[in-house]
């Protein structure tokens, strides 16, 4: 049967959201707790794990050592009970041989048990009348009753016929979910409900019951592996429970190591790009240090300048004159 596929959106209902969401995150602790789902784990956190574990399997292995104990203890006292008996046997044997028997007692006449029972009927079913009286009182209500027992049973199968025709109508004419339940005055039960809302409800209701029965039962399995609640296990469900948790410190284990390992590496890559980064600043300083740089200019002679002075003093000298 193919499952199909499912839309993923918020729930609505505050209930429901906390109970889905209790749920999903007692499913992924139980999956930590079996060994899976550890990545993106922190190492602190895996730390806390695998000590939670040996404490489990610590617990596991007590209560082992308490079955195994209550089993020794119930093995001596068959043992003791059974030389009891085989001694009380022998004694029975050897009184029975001397013939020490004692007086027969004659059983006691019947006659007074027959009058007993004769009485305890009457009484019962005098008191069985007066119940039947009292169940057909009917509680007060604000409205008269009818006492005819006739018109009173009509009356109900009409009202109840018009009572269930406006309820299908409502829900036709106003696409609404209605459910109807009617007690009668002897116990008898009619009920409608619309075709859509007797889905729902009975969906509803058995996804909350099974929801609810999981994690039930989710709780007891962590509990379990937490090394609690182990009084009533068998002796093969704690075997099966020790293999279990030591199945899931090796994987805690082997995660552990995964990170230490990607720490070792990243430590190592950090060494290395320091190593290079140290390299390049000697390059750079060792080229700094070179001085290389383009060839040097020497300054003109300044004679020229004095020349350029002297021919301009002249010609001012002139343009004064």
């Amino acid at each position: 049967m193919v499952r199909g596929k499912i839309e993923l959106k918020k729930i609505e209902n505050v209930n429901r959201r906390q109970v889905s969401f209790t749920n999903r995150r007692k499913v992924l602790m139980f999956k930590r707790v079996k060994g899976k789902e550890l990545e993106g784990m922190r190492f602190s956190d895996l730390i806390s794990l695998e000590s939670q574990l040996n404490d489990s399997l610590l617990s596991v292995k007590d209560q082992k050592t308490i079955l195994l104990n209550q089993v020794e203890r119930s093995r001596l006292q068959e043992k003791r009970t059974l030389e009891e008996n085989q001694l009380l046997r022998k004694q029975i044997e050897s009184m029975v041989g001397r013939g020490s028997s004692g007086p027969q007692v004659e059983p006691e006449s019947s006659s007074s048990d027959e009058n007993d029972k004769e009485d305890h009927h009457s009484d019962t079913s005098l008191q069985l009348g007066e119940k039947r009286k009292k169940k057909m009182v009917r509680g007060k209500i604000e409205l008269k009753k009818i006492e005819n027992v006739n018109r009173l049973q009509v009356s109900f199968t009409n009202r109840r016929k018009v009572l269930m025709k406006k309820a299908n109508d409502l829900s036709i004419l106003c696409d609404a979910d209605v459910a109807l339940i009617i007690f009668s005055s002897t116990g008898d039960a009619s009920h409608f409900s619309s075709r859509r809302y007797g889905y729902i409800a009975a969906d509803h209701r058995q996804r909350e019951e099974s929801m609810a029965s999981e994690l039930k039962r989710l709780q007891l399995a962590i509990e379990r592996l937490k090394g609690k609640e182990l009084e009533g296990m068998s002796f093969s469900d704690l075997v099966s429970l020790e293999s279990q948790l030591n199945d899931s410190l090796l994987r805690v284990k082997d995660q552990k190591t995964i990170l230490l390992n990607q720490v070792e590496r990243s430590r190592l890559q950090e060494k290395r790009t320091l190593e290079e980064n140290q390299l390049l600043r000697k390059q750079i300083e060792s080229m700094v240090g070179r001085g290389s740089s383009g060839p040097q200019v020497e300054p003109e002679s300044s004679s020229s300048d004095e020349n350029d002075k002297e021919d301009h003093h002249s010609d001012t000298s002139l343009q004064l004159g």
